[in-house]
C-alpha cells in the first residue's frame, strides 16, 4: 500500500459518503466492515472556535449504497487477456471464495459469487484458471510447497485453508504484499485487523482476508437451537433472544438449560445419541469455539513485534474449570466424537435443542430441511462480566496468498483487490441478508444475532500457527479432551517448549529479532 494510495482512498471515501457528520466530542470509531445501518439523526454543534450564534442544525446523513463504493484501481486498468491460475480446494473453497463453482446452480449465494467473478474478469480483462484439488489440507500444502521450491510459476494465487498454509508454516513460499501498489488494505472490503493478526511479526503481510473469503464467515462459530423444543422445555424464545441480546448468555446459562431440556427418549435409562440432549457437539473442533468465545489473552508481542506465548494463566484456569464442567459434567450435554458421522442429523432429527457448530451450517441442506424452526445465536460468554461475545475464524477457512514464484504479483494483487471490492458491493449482502437472514432463517431476532456474530468474528494468530508450536492455540480444548483441569502446571511446561519452538520458527521463516 503506497502512502499516496491511502491518502487518495481517504479523499475518495470522504467524497463518496457526502454527508456523514459526527457530533462534537464524539470519538467513537466503528469498524467500516461492520457498519451497515445509517446513523441516527445527529445534532451538529458549531466548531469550538466558532463564536457566532449560529443555530444548531439537525441533518440526516445520506446513506451511500455499497454498490456505489469504488475502489482505487485505474479506470483504464486492463490485463490484456492474462490468465491467473488459482490453486484451491474443492467444495466451498471454490464455490464461496472463487467462482461459485464455475457455473450457475440456482443457489442464491454461489450464483452471486459466480456473477461477481465474471464481472471482475470482464472489467480487468483477464481470466481465472481455477485448479481444484480434492486432497486434504496437508497434501495440498505439501504439493504447493514442493512446486514453489522447484521454481515453477504454476500458481499465481493460493486460496487454500489456513491449516494448509499458516498451519504448516509455509510463510517462506509466499510474497509480502503490504507494499503492493494495487492492494489498499485500508478499504472496507479488507479485514485489516484479521490480516495483521495473521502476520507473524504484526507488519509483514503474506496472508490476507477480505470480503471474497466467504469461507471465513462460513467457518465462524455459531450455535443453532430448535425453537419448538426450546418452547416446550423452557418457554418463550422471544425471552431467550432478549437474554442473548442483553449479553446475559453465558456458560452457566447454557448448563442450566441443558439440564432442564434433557430427556431419556428411548427409556433405556442410559444416555445415548437417541435421547434428547440440551446441548450436542461433535468433535473437539467445536470445543474450540467455546474456548474462543472467551476473551482470554494467549500471547503478547515483544518490541520486535514477534509473538511470545504469554497466557493469562489465572483466567485460563477459570475458563478451563468452567468449560470442563459444562462439557464433561453437565447432564444434558452430549459430546462423543465417535458419533461424528451423524453430525447434523442429530439436530435436524430433533435429538438436540442446542447445536454447537459453525455459521455455514445455518444453510446446510440437512439443517434447512428439518421440520422444526430453528434460530441462530452466538456461543455463550464465560460470564456477564466479559461484556461481549467472541468467536474466531477457524483454521479450516481459506486465505489468499501469492507464491514467491509469481513473476507478476501486481497483476494478481489487482485482481484480488477487484474481487474483494466487488464482493463488498454485490455478494456480502446476498450472503447475509438473502442467504442467512431471509432464505434460511426468516427470524428477525436471529438476524440480529447474525449481526453480532459477524461483528465479533476474529482471526487469532495462535489458532493458525498452533500445529507448529505445541498446539498452543488450543491448550484449553486439549486439556478437556485429555480429562485434565490443572492448567497452571501443564502451562508452565508447555509454554517454555512452545516459546523455544517459536524462536526456531522465526529463524526458519527469516523473521529477524
Amino acid at each position: 500500500m503506497k502512502k499516496s494510495n491511502r491518502i487518495l482512498a481517504a479523499l475518495l471515501t470522504l467524497l463518496t459518503l457526502l454527508s456523514v457528520f459526527v457530533a462534537c466530542g464524539d470519538n467513537t470509531q466503528g469498524d467500516p466492515q461492520q457498519e451497515e445501518t445509517p446513523a441516527d439523526v445527529t445534532t451538529i454543534a458549531p466548531p469550538e472556535d466558532d463564536q457566532t450564534d449560529a443555530p444548531i442544525v439537525e441533518t440526516t446523513p445520506v446513506e451511500t449504497e455499497r454498490s456505489e463504493i469504488k475502489d482505487n484501481l485505474p479506470d483504464d486498468f486492463n490485463l490484456g487477456g492474462k490468465v491467473i491460475t488459482i490453486l484451491t480446494r474443492n467444495g466451498n473453497y471454490r464455490t464461496l471464495d472463487i467462482d461459485g463453482g464455475g457455473t450457475t446452480s440456482g443457489e442464491v449465494v454461489s450464483d452471486a459469487v459466480y456473477q461477481r467473478t465474471l464481472a471482475v474478469e470482464e472489467r480487468l480483462g483477464f481470466k481465472f484458471n481455477v485448479i481444484e484439488n480434492a486432497d486434504g489440507y496437508e497434501v495440498i500444502g505439501t504439493q504447493l510447497s514442493n512446486t514453489v521450491n522447484s521454481g515453477d510459476d504454476i500458481y499465481q494465487i493460493a486460496s487454500i485453508s489456513c491449516n494448509g498454509t499458516m498451519g504448516m508454516s509455509l510463510d517462506y513460499i509466499f510474497q509480502p504484499v503490504q507494499d503492493s501498489m494495487y492492494l489498499d488494505l485500508d478499504q472496507p472490503w479488507w479485514w485489516k485487523e484479521a490480516i495483521l493478526e495473521g502476520s507473524m511479526d504484526g507488519k509483514t503481510v503474506r496472508y490476507f482476508f477480505g470480503d471474497a473469503n466467504l469461507t471465513a464467515y462460513n467457518y465462524s462459530g455459531a450455535m443453532l437451537f430448535n425453537k419448538a423444543l426450546f418452547e416446550n422445555g423452557i418457554g418463550s424464545t422471544d425471552d431467550f433472544y432478549q437474554l442473548v441480546l442483553d449479553r446475559k448468555w453465558t456458560f452457566d446459562k447454557m448448563a442450566e438449560y441443558a439440564q432442564q431440556l434433557r430427556q431419556d427418549l428411548n427409556g433405556n435409562e442410559t444416555v445415548d445419541i437417541d435421547d434428547l440432549h440440551g446441548l450436542y457437539l461433535d468433535t473437539k473442533e467445536y470445543i474450540k469455539f467455546f474456548e474462543y468465545a472467551t476473551d482470554l489473552r494467549r500471547y503478547t508481542r515483544g518490541e520486535n513485534g514477534l509473538p511470545i506465548i504469554d497466557y493469562d494463566v489465572d483466567k485460563a484456569t477459570s475458563i478451563l474449570e468452567k468449560l470442563y464442567g459444562l462439557i464433561k459434567n453437565t447432564p444434558g450435554v452430549y459430546w462423543d466424537p465417535a458419533e461424528r458421522s451423524r453430525r447434523r442429523d442429530v439436530f435436524a432429527n430433533g435429538n438436540a435443542v442446542f447445536y454447537a457448530t459453525i455459521l455455514g451450517d445455518a444453510y446446510n441442506a440437512t439443517i434447512r430441511n428439518m421440520s422444526d424452526p430453528y434460530g441462530i445465536i452466538p456461543y455463550p460468554m464465560l460470564d456477564e462480566a466479559q461484556g461481549e461475545y467472541n468467536t474466531f475464524i477457524h483454521n479450516s477457512s481459506a486465505t489468499f496468498a501469492i507464491p514467491i514464484t509469481n513473476k507478476d504479483p501486481e497483476s494478481s494483487c489487482a485482481a484480488l483487490e477487484a474481487l474483494c471490492a466487488e464482493s463488498y458491493r454485490s455478494v456480502i449482502e446476498v450472503y447475509f441478508e438473502t442467504g442467512l437472514k431471509t432464505k434460511y432463517s426468516a427470524d428477525s431476532k436471529s438476524a440480529q444475532c447474525i449481526d453480532i456474530i459477524r461483528k465479533v468474528t476474529k482471526k487469532h494468530l495462535l489458532s493458525s500457527y498452533s500445529a507448529q508450536v505445541d498446539g498452543s492455540g488450543f491448550w484449553i480444548t486439549d486439556q478437556i479432551t485429555s480429562n485434565s483441569t490443572n492448567f497452571a502446571s501443564t502451562y508452565a511446561v508447555k509454554a517454555r517448549s512452545a516459546n523455544r519452538k517459536l524462536e526456531k520458527l522465526f529463524d526458519s521463516l527469516n523473521y529477524t529479532e
